[in-house]
Formats: C-alpha cells, structure tokens, sequence
C-alpha cells in the first residue's frame, strides 16, 4: 500500500539531471561550536507523531511536550512517507536530499545508493573528530541499512543480534531497552559522539478495533522513557544536543481525515542538555512545520555550529517553502539536485 501510494506522486529524480548545469558551490565544511562539540544523539521515533492529531485532549509530558525554556525547541515536521517507508525518513534526515529525488518513490534509495554518496550529517561531523553510531531495532540485513550507514560515514552499527537483544523483529521492545544499550556503547566516550537510534515499540500494526488506546498506552511509556533518557544524559555530565522525531503517521490515521496531504506531518523535538542552545534566527521558524531534509542543519545550527556551505545553499534555496520543500519552484529544486551531485557517484 505505501508503495502504491508513493507511486502516485511523481517527482523530478535526480538522474535526470544530466542535462542540468551543475550547480556546485565552493564548499567550506561544517564549523565547531566555540564552546566545544557536544554529544549529539537523533532519535527516530517510530510511527509517533504528536498525540493531539488524534485528539486536542490527548497532550505529552515530555515526547514533544510544551516548551518551557530555551533548552527547548519543537514544531511540526512535514516527511515524505505515510504509514511505513521507515527508511526515507532516515535517508531524507542524514542526507538532507528528499528520497524522491532519486526516483519517482524513493522505496529503494538504502539499496540502490550503497556508496554512492559523500556526503552526509555523519561525514560532515566526523571531520570535526566525531565518534559516528547507529543504534537499529531490526535486523541490519533489512533494506540493506548497514551497508548503506556505513557508506555514508558511520563507524559503528549496531541491530539486535549485535547487541544481544534479538535475532529477529520484536516490536514490543521498549524504548528504554535501545537507551540503555545506546549508553553503554558511549559510555564516558573521550570522542564526542553523534548517534543515530531508532525505536519500535510504536510500530504497527496497531489494535484494530481500538488503535489510539493502543496508540496511547505505547505513547505513554515511550514518553516516560525519553524522559528517563534526557534524565539519564543530564547526569551524565557532558553537553547533549538531543533531536527526536517521527518518522511517519500510523496508518490507522486514514480513519481520521481524508485529507493526505495532513498525513505527512509528524513532530520534532530538540533539546539542548547541559548547555545552551544558541537560538539563532533559523530556531524563530519552529512556530511553524519544517521540511525533515532541514532538520539536521536547523539542530546543529542551534547546537552551536557553523553551517557548511551546502546546508547554507540549501536553506538559501528552499527559503519560504520550508515547511514542505515539495511546494518549491521546481527549478530551484532541481538547481539544488545540480548542486548536490559534486557528492553524488553516477
């Protein structure tokens, strides 16, 4: 079904772009904060966006709850997958490239770009001496995201079996349990370290007859445990740039609203542990949706850092179409693919 769906939304690809003037940029890389580089830790939230898309009543107390001080930044998120295609979440957030850019659905990007690619958050922060990690809840065989991870920068992957939890699928895994092991892999990490983890206990299928109790009752542990994480890195000592998001709806949300266009929205929500945020002018826009392609560059930027060249252009080019960058001029899309192919292998 998410195949199908995908399907119906042609897009330019990135192939294509042969008969493009390339775009490409003098690239100056991403700079440090001038107060030391902080742990940074995305967590992918599966199949979680905000409770109270399902209802004004239904409200969190930590997972994308209110914000209280400067420490705090959320908003809406705008993806580019509905009720499954976990994976074009994750390409679209550590490339900042939409996945339909490199086909009509982007279903096969963790396979199909294997290596080809140079660029990504995980490179970018390994130049500045980050430890690079990835923290899966399934097997790292599935859609090849082991292979793909590690071609894009990251230095230690680690699934079930590797960490000693599973040999197959367990959607019923509590968050806590991939926290846990997230900190005992860094541990006190004399490297600063930038981990990729991804949950699963909200994965669906959810409860047919009543999927938002069943929503609710998974929600509300996954809240307490993100709490339990933030407590456990605020005791831990060292500075925490934290960044948590939702994948994609549920597909129970089709009983909700016949308008698909609402389906792409998740939430994002970022905070800044044992330091303090920089609130640059790019963290003003988290009153309204932001595209996930720019959510790494607006998390580091309010981490600290000075942004490279090509998440400059990129923001420079999307500008007024952040919420959802599918609603850009298409050629200033297709000048940013232009662009991007100075890190891209044909």
């Amino acid at each position: 079904r998410a195949f199908i769906r995908s399907a119906q939304i042609p897009k330019p690809q990135l192939h294509t772009l042969a008969q493009v003037q390339s775009n490409a940029v003098g690239y100056a890389g991403l700079k440090a904060p001038a107060n030391g580089l902080p742990d940074i830790f995305f967590i992918l939230q599966e199949s979680t966006p905000h409770p109270s898309i399902i209802g004004s009543d239904k409200q969190p107390k930590t997972l994308y709850g209110p914000v209280t001080d400067a420490s705090h930044l959320t908003g809406k998120l705008h993806v580019h997958t509905f009720a499954g295609g976990t994976w074009r979440s994750e390409f679209a957030m550590t490339t900042q490239m939409r996945p339909q850019e490199f086909g009509n659905d982007g279903l096969y990007v963790f396979h199909q770009l294997e290596g080809r690619i140079n660029r990504s958050v995980f490179t970018m922060l390994k130049t500045l001496g980050y430890r690079t990690m990835v923290i899966y809840s399934v097997p790292g065989n599935f859609i090849n995201a082991r292979g793909f991870y590690t071609s894009i920068g990251v230095d230690e992957f680690y699934d079930p079996m590797t960490l000693g939890l599973s040999g197959t699928w367990d959607w019923k895994t509590p968050d806590s349990v991939y926290y846990n092991a997230m900190l005992e892999k860094i541990k006190d990490s004399k490297q600063p370290v930038a981990v990729m983890l991804l949950t699963i206990s909200q994965h669906g299928p959810h409860e047919y007859t009543d999927p938002v109790n069943d929503f609710m009752t998974r929600f509300a542990r996954a809240d307490q445990d993100y709490a339990d994480l933030l407590a456990a890195l605020k005791k831990r000592g060292k500075p925490a740039g934290v960044v948590a998001f939702g994948d994609h709806q549920p597909e129970f949300m089709t009983r909700f609203t016949e308008d698909r266009k609402l389906w792409y929205y998740t939430t994002y929500d970022m905070r800044c542990v044992n330091f303090a945020c920089a609130q640059t002018p790019a963290g003003k826009h988290t009153d309204k949706s932001l595209d996930i392609v720019l959510l790494p560059s607006l998390a580091l930027e309010e981490f600290g850092f000075g942004l490279d060249d090509f998440s400059a252009l990129q923001r420079v080019t999307f500008k007024g179409c952040e919420e959802n960058i599918e609603t850009c001029d298409e050629q200033a899309r297709l000048a940013f693919n232009g662009a991007f192919q100075q890190f891209f292998v044909q």
